[in-house]
């Protein structure tokens, strides 16, 4: 996997095969091409429940109506957040 680090010695993208985990930043623009599974795409958003896709180890950030009215503002992406963090943890056995 390749894990996005910036600044120091080690530049942007070093590979890292102890990694398990991608956070990739979009921008502001729906674009989930890159994402060569079935998210099954409604409006342009992935179908999802509180983050939480039906692929394992695949969860979402920042959409609107995610799970709260507030879940697409950064005051309201705390909440999802906790629960995404919980989730990926379990996932992972941590």
């Amino acid at each position: 996997m390749w894990r996005a680090v910036c600044g120091g010695e080690s530049g942007c993208g070093t590979p890292d095969p102890a990694d398990s985990n991608i956070v990739w930043s979009t921008g502001f623009r729906l674009d989930f091409r890159w994402i060569e599974l079935d998210l099954n795409l409604r409006d342009g958003y992935p179908e999802q429940t509180q983050g939480i896709s039906r692929h394992p180890g695949l969860y979402f950030m920042g959409l609107q109506l995610m799970h709260t009215r507030k879940s697409g503002l950064i005051f309201g992406v705390g909440e999802d957040a906790a629960h995404v963090v919980a989730t990926a943890a379990a996932h992972l056995g941590a």
